[in-house]
């Protein structure tokens, strides 16, 4: 799964939803990536890589 997050994602009550999410995800095997979307935006470039590089080399 890949994850673009706002600003939103920030506040810990996000940040905790978020991370039981990615826990339930993991458990039956996905790997997630998480992107904010500033770093979408402005370094798309290294977004792409990482994404690239997971598909590649597979969960890590």
């Amino acid at each position: 799964m890949i994850g673009i997050d706002g600003g939103q994602h920030q506040v810990p009550e996000h940040r905790a939803k978020d991370a039981r999410r990615d826990q339930a995800l993991a458990d039956i095997g996905l790997t997630v990536l998480r992107f904010d979307s500033r770093q979408a935006l402005d370094e798309t470039d290294v977004v792409l890589e990482t994404i690239h590089r997971a598909i590649d080399h597979g969960p890590t």
